[in-house]
């Protein structure tokens, strides 16, 4: 049985050629999102870690720990390898995996929101045409949601009533559907 990290098929090189750039923020989070997710490791970016288990706990928290903190650092090392190196600098004593995608969140918050934005207007605005196949179009909704998720889940929770109200409030108001978007994520 041949191993994750000796495959010979690796797609950790997807992020060894598209490091992070400040442009590219997007891209690249969801990039390292599938990496990790086919190693099953993606659960580090979005997880602290632990706080380090007493000497009298049990053997299996404390292997538990060890394993954290061995995916941890994998990870960490693994982001630092695909950033340039003028964002590299910014993290030299951050060595935690969580956090060092928090920062980064904040640091590009702005392309992020423009990102949700674009998303959240493609699903919005997608319909399905008359007599076209379904399966094709359930594969596009379904690629906006796994696209956009992890960026935008908490403002649809805020905005899934205007989301759901749109058709009406367009129908009341006269205005059209980019109308009631914006006003939607301004409102959040």
């Amino acid at each position: 049985m041949v191993r994750n990290n000796t495959q010979s098929f690796s797609l950790r090189s997807v992020l060894e050629k598209d490091k992070l750039n400040g442009t590219n923020y997007a891209d690249w989070i969801r990039n390292l999102r599938i990496v990790l997710r086919t190693e099953k490791k993606e659960d580090v970016l979005d997880t602290p870690l632990p706080e380090e288990p007493a000497d009298d706990a049990p053997a299996e928290e404390k292997t538990a720990y060890r394993k954290a903190c061995d995916n941890n650092l994998e990870i960490s090392c693994l982001i630092l390898a695909c950033m340039e190196p003028d964002i590299q600098m910014q993290f030299e004593t951050n060595h935690e995996a969580h956090d060092m995608i928090v920062v980064l969140q904040d640091m590009f918050q702005t392309q992020a929101r423009t990102e949700r934005f674009n998303v959240s207007k493609a699903f919005v605005e997608s319909k399905l045409a008359e007599g076209a196949a379904v399966g094709p179009h359930v594969i596009k909704m379904v690629g906006y949601t796994q696209r956009g998720w992890r960026s935008w889940a908490s403002h649809l929770a805020k905005s899934w009533p205007l989301i759901l109200l749109s058709p009406l409030h367009r129908q009341a108001m006269g205005t059209s559907s980019r109308t009631t978007i914006c006003m939607g994520l301004k409102r959040a």
